[in-house]
């Protein structure tokens, strides 16, 4: 019986904190991660950056071959990502139990995924990781007999500059892809005051 207390929790746990199609800590995860990171920073005058990235044309995909496919491609994005960010950004799949605030890849829903990066010396750290991800996604996938492309508009806030919440620099970050979007797409963006 205490055992499956015990697995029934986990479950819960990974209901309430994980995306169930990638794995991938999920809006709450990152929510949690960008608070404790926030209050770390300032305690240590540190800065980061959350990264808020944005599939271009998405919904092509989802139109033309279907949900499962799309899905499919979701589960890919997200495992390129991952496998192109430093061995200092690594994202893990385990939710942490400490205290100190990891750097993580999250999706926030649809075709929208986040990437803190807390280990930056500059804001020119995320540009880097920024055309890493950008170049990893511009290969093709291969899905199923289909072959598939895709972009990724991304936009870049960094702590403290762009916002000292969470919500502004999600906020901030979102309003930097959007940029990125206009100004052509499969490209990135810092944040900038207008």
């Amino acid at each position: 019986m205490g055992a499956n207390f015990k697995l029934s929790q986990q479950r819960q746990k990974k209901l309430a904190y994980f995306d169930e199609l990638t794995g991938l800590p999920n809006r709450l995860s990152l929510r949690q991660q960008l608070d404790k990171l926030i209050t770390q920073s300032k305690r240590n005058g540190r800065q980061f950056a959350t990264m808020f990235i944005d599939l271009d044309d998405f919904k092509k995909i989802n139109d033309t071959l279907g949900h499962h496919l799309g899905d499919r491609l979701l589960q890919e994005v997200a495992d390129r990502i991952r496998k192109n960010l430093r061995a200092a950004d690594v994202i893990t799949r385990d939710f942490p139990d400490n205290d100190t605030p990891q750097s993580m890849l999250a999706r926030l829903g649809g075709d929208e995924f986040t990437v803190l990066l807390t280990s930056i010396h500059d804001a020119h750290d995320a540009s880097r990781v920024a055309k890493r991800i950008l170049i990893a996604l511009a290969e093709p996938f291969q899905l199923q007999n289909h072959q598939a492309s895709v972009g990724a508009s991304i936009g870049i806030s960094i702590f403290p500059g762009d916002g000292s919440s969470a919500e502004q620099l999600l906020k901030s970050a979102d309003m930097a892809m959007y940029e990125a979007k206009k100004s052509g797409k499969n490209n990135f963006q810092y944040f900038t005051p207008s």
